[in-house]
């Protein structure tokens, strides 16, 4: 995704990254594309500027092989992110405070309000649910939606602040926003926002919980395995500037100036557990599904078996009266996690 000259650029690969082919834009009414989101291999969504500076919605049925204009906004300049939430329900942000959803897979698209209205960019969107989503952008503004995005509710705004870029959410109450070097989370579905300095970009995949990498200028890579607490630099073969990241089941592709992309594939298909004492065992280790506890009798008859994450947060707890016994842990997403006996 990006453009060539004065002309939009989108390829498509079907085996892997290996080779990507341009698909055709007919008009190129985008002249600039922002955010794509496909619904389903063949459905998706492009949203960008176009030529005459004003906020444009294409989509495609037939997998990116052609495109048609559904929606040109005259009063804002650009549209920067769309997300869907089923294949008939999505949204739009960009320019302005815009906001706009469609009930109809794109046939109409109506204007959201904003309390208070703002005149500040978008840049990201995300919801958890068809009912509760969030949108984010400049001077660290945040919005939240718990009626489908008929209403919104400034959750957070800060003057001369800086830009977020990306939003992610575990479950209604945790959840992260994200800029150039800065990091909130929320452990209140937005109510609060607890501000860290952080060595990220703003330009961010979420592999799970504890998982991100983030990409940025220089063809910088980052990733950090325990909730953006702390950062690796990881090898890369690019000095372009990546403006976007995305993972799929392990694989990451990265994409940025001069037709960048970027691929890799990590090992995000196992949990790493850490303890507890010399009075059990505990295997394998790191485990994909179920993990064998295996104690030399010495503990009481009926102990306990707690896991927590790098966070803090208990994820697992279970009262255990057998010498040996297995424990199912696929429903953990990947990561690496403390136990506690």
């Amino acid at each position: 995704m990006g453009s060539s000259g004065h002309k939009p650029l989108i390829m498509k690969t079907t085996d892997g990254g290996i080779t990507w082919r341009i698909q055709n834009w007919g008009t190129y009414d985008l002249a600039a594309i922002k955010s794509i989101y496909f619904t389903d291999p063949n459905v998706g969504y492009a949203v960008g500027g176009n030529v005459t500076s004003h906020g444009c919605i294409m989509k495609t049925t037939n997998g990116g092989l052609d495109w048609i204009t559904l929606h040109t906004d005259l009063n804002f300049s650009s549209y920067y992110d769309v997300y869907f939430v089923d294949s008939s329900v999505g949204f739009v942000i960009g320019s302005g405070g815009n906001i706009r959803k469609t009930t109809n897979g794109g046939q109409t698209w109506t204007k959201s309000n904003l309390t208070p209205s703002t005149n500040l960019i978008l840049y990201t969107v995300f919801f958890l649910n068809a009912e509760t989503g969030y949108v984010a952008g400049e001077d660290e503004l945040i919005y939240k939606t718990t009626n489908s995005g008929l209403t919104w509710t400034r959750q957070m705004a800060v003057e001369g602040g800086e830009t977020l870029k990306s939003l992610y959410f575990i479950n209604p109450e945790t959840g992260w926003a994200v800029g150039d070097g800065v990091i909130y989370s929320t452990t209140d579905g937005g109510a609060n926002w607890v501000r860290r300095i952080a060595p990220v970009y703003g330009n961010l995949a979420f592999l799970d919980q504890l998982s991100w990498v983030s990409v940025g200028g220089g063809g910088t890579i980052l990733r950090s395995a325990d909730g953006g607490m702390n950062w690796t630099k990881m090898n890369s073969t690019s000095k372009e500037l990546l403006s976007s990241v995305c993972f799929s089941e392990g694989t990451g592709y990265a994409v940025g100036s001069n037709m960048t992309i970027l691929k890799t594939t990590l090992n995000t298909g196992s949990i790493s557990m850490n303890g507890p004492d010399k009075h059990v065992k505990l295997y394998p280790n790191p485990v994909k599904n179920l993990v064998t506890i295996e104690t030399n009798g010495l503990l009481p008859s009926a102990y306990h078996f707690s896991v927590y994450a790098i966070s803090g947060q208990k994820m697992l707890h279970r009262t255990i009266i057998d010498k040996q016994v297995q424990l199912d842990v696929s429903h953990l997403p990947s990561g690496i996690y403390l136990v506690k006996v």
